[in-house]
């Protein structure tokens, strides 16, 4: 599978809380529209600039060839979470699958820690 690390581990977590849920699902319809718009500074904003740059996330997007779409909405409901250990305030990574117009569930996906 390629990733581009916009920061994400994966793991299944199981929302407790529904306002979580839901800050999760809004960050990776963000970030998959971004992507879709190729407005790779946004998505760089979005993460906080970790890990990549723009022109790193352009050059990858472009190499991979394919035209981004975005995804069933049911899909939204089975993101990879899981609360980072030991740390204060609460912090969580997720990773989700990007989806092509040519291949539907890609294998290139985003990984973050949205906080």
């Amino acid at each position: 599978m390629n990733i581009i690390h916009v920061m994400f581990f994966p793991v299944k977590f199981l929302f407790k809380f529904k306002r979580v849920a839901i800050f999760f699902r809004k960050r990776a319809v963000s970030g998959q529209t971004l992507i879709i718009k190729c407005n790779y500074d946004g998505v760089v904003r979005l993460t906080n600039g970790i890990r990549l740059q723009a022109e790193h996330i352009k050059d990858a997007i472009n190499k991979y060839g394919k035209t981004f779409i975005l995804p069933p909405g049911n899909v939204y409901d089975n993101l990879d979470v899981i609360e980072i250990e030991n740390v204060s305030p609460r912090k969580w990574s997720v990773r989700f699958d990007l989806w092509t117009e040519e291949e539907g569930r890609s294998d290139l996906s985003i990984e973050a820690n949205p906080y």
